[in-house]
């Protein structure tokens, strides 16, 4: 059966291929898709032939002309997907071979961490980075294996160091008093001190003793230097100062010959700056000698703080021939010494701002009544809050003494009126020794003398043996006066006052010393307990 492309067209309802035909009758050329059903996708090119005046079209069905190249791709994805294979097999191969050591580096250094310096390293037997972080790593096991067994033997040998420091503090604080009060039967004294060291032992000294039962011998010393030598030569100041002040009284003598002897052999030229004083208890007299020491400070009952005034002199152990003078004081019932080293007023802030003299000045007078314990420590926290944490080079040593007065004055005398003339004696020796001023004398001369006749004349029949004991001391700002005898009963402030306001000879006999007595004084008062009469009398002093 013929057909045409005319009758194809129709039969399989293509436009496009009626319309080629359509072209083709035209005689022209070209080339068009169209869909067959038995090719599917087709290529249809036609072009006229000039010798028959015919057109010829051809059709060539897509798969066909594409098999070629789709067997192409499938080749090169086939290839890409082996070549992507091979390239993650040679990738990971590598990798694997370069990270392997590292993660057997990495296990090593996590035991080295741990303190294993002997662990074993991965073996590596090229010659590139790897070879030499493994020598890096070889050569970090060594030197951490020899620094360890290095520190072990300083840590060793700086753990017996500080233990032998230690001991060495506790026998360098064991020489110098810190038992507080130190002596409970001297009512007259009162004292407090604190030495604290910039290290572990330091060339800070104080020192205080009894050289008899009234004269109490107290020094302070600041040694140059630091540490073990410091400590050392303090040690040697304060034996010697030990040894020599109960051999001579005169602290110059005393501080002379604590000096030649340092000067001898001190080939370290080491010194020690150096304050001695000897306070007679029972007086308030104190002598005193300074070797190139800081002024202490006199802290008066009142409040008023002034320097001492002192001959500076040199530091000792500097030169055997040097002269030292001792100077002569008198302190009053109240007031204060405060000695120190440098290392107070030397103490700085993180301001670079020293404590100085005037801070410490002002300390003082704004705690002037404490006692001398809470004197100390006072200062002290004052200290502390000034340098706020910031750490100190210096050694910082405080030592406060209080003169309380001397003690109480005390006589028994027959009940003889001739003994008015030793008790007068006796009221002029202890007016001296209590400070109490001498503008009182006759006023208390007048009131004992009064009193001690009206026991005589009253509390004892005539001719009865008796005795009559008389006390003169200071409570306060009072002088307190007690009389006590053995005889009978007798309140002499039971005796009406006479009337002054009538003439002499008008007035009853008697009582007449008792109403001056009691216009003299500020208090008079009996008591009588166990047998015995006693008259307390106070006087409020007035300078």
């Amino acid at each position: 059966m013929n057909h045409t492309i005319f009758t194809r067209a129709k039969e399989l309802d293509l436009p496009v291929l009626r319309k080629i035909g359509r072209e083709m009758i035209k005689g022209r050329e070209g080339f068009d898709t169209i869909e067959l059903p038995q090719t599917g996708k087709n290529l249809l090119y036609y072009e006229p032939i000039s010798s028959t005046g015919w057109s010829l079209g051809v059709i060539y069905p897509y798969k066909e002309m594409y098999a070629s190249l789709q067997m192409l791709n499938v080749l090169i994805v086939a290839l890409s997907i082996i070549s992507l294979l091979l390239l993650v097999f040679f990738n990971f191969t590598i990798v694997n071979r370069m990270l392997g050591p590292l993660t057997k580096f990495a296990r090593s250094a996590r035991e080295v961490a741990e303190g294993n310096f002997t662990a074993e390293l991965p073996k590596i037997t090229s010659k590139d980075e790897m070879k030499e972080l493994h020598d890096s790593f070889e050569f970090m096991q060594r030197e951490l294996s020899e620094y360890i067994v290095h520190l072990k033997e300083t840590t060793s040998a700086k753990e017996k160091i500080e233990s032998e420091l230690r001991i060495a503090k506790e026998i360098q604080m064991g020489m110098i008093p810190h038992i507080f009060p130190p002596f409970p039967q001297l009512n007259q004294i009162d004292l407090y001190a604190v030495l604290e060291s910039a290290k572990e032992v330091g060339g800070d000294l104080y020192d205080f003793f009894l050289l008899d039962e009234k004269n109490l011998c107290f020094a302070i010393g600041d040694v140059s230097g630091k540490g073990i030598p410091a400590s050392l030569f303090m040690a040697v100041t304060r034996t010697l100062l030990r040894s020599l002040a109960h051999k001579d009284k005169s602290t110059a003598a005393i501080v002379s010959e604590i000096n030649a002897t340092l000067c001898q052999n001190n080939d370290s030229n080491m010194f020690v700056t150096f304050f001695i004083g000897i306070l007679d208890t029972s007086t308030g007299e104190l002598r005193y000698c300074n070797a190139g020491h800081n002024p202490p400070l006199l802290i008066k009952k009142e409040g008023k703080t002034s320097f001492f005034e002192i001959t500076k002199g040199i530091p000792l152990g500097l030169f055997s021939e040097f002269i030292f003078k001792e100077q002569i004081t008198k302190l009053s019932g109240g007031d204060k010494l405060f000695l120190y080293t440098d290392g107070l007023t030397e103490a700085e802030n993180w301001n670079k701002e020293l404590f100085s003299d005037n801070r410490l000045l002002s300390v003082l007078q704004n705690s002037h009544a404490n006692t001398p314990e809470n004197l100390v420590k006072g200062v002290l926290e004052a200290v502390n809050q000034h340098v706020n944490g910031n750490e100190q080079s210096d050694d910082l040593t405080m030592l406060t003494i209080l003169f309380k007065g001397s003690a109480k004055q005390e006589i028994s005398l027959d009940n003889e009126i001739e003994q008015l003339k030793t008790a007068t004696t006796w009221i002029e020796q202890s007016l001296e020794l209590l400070n109490i001023p001498q503008t009182l004398e006759y006023t208390i001369n007048l009131v004992i003398e009064e009193a001690f006749s009206n026991i005589v004349f009253y509390a004892y029949e005539p001719g009865q043996k008796g005795k009559i004991d008389i006390s003169l001391d200071v409570e306060g700002e009072y002088v307190v006066i007690e009389l006590k005898d053995q005889g009978k009963p007798f309140d002499p402030t039971a005796m009406d006052s006479p009337d002054t306001t009538l003439p002499a000879e008008q007035r009853q006999i008697g009582g007449l010393g008792v109403f001056l007595m009691k216009k003299m004084t500020d208090q008079v008062s009996y008591n009588r307990d166990n047998l015995t009469n006693q008259l307390t009398i106070k006087k409020k002093i007035t300078q």
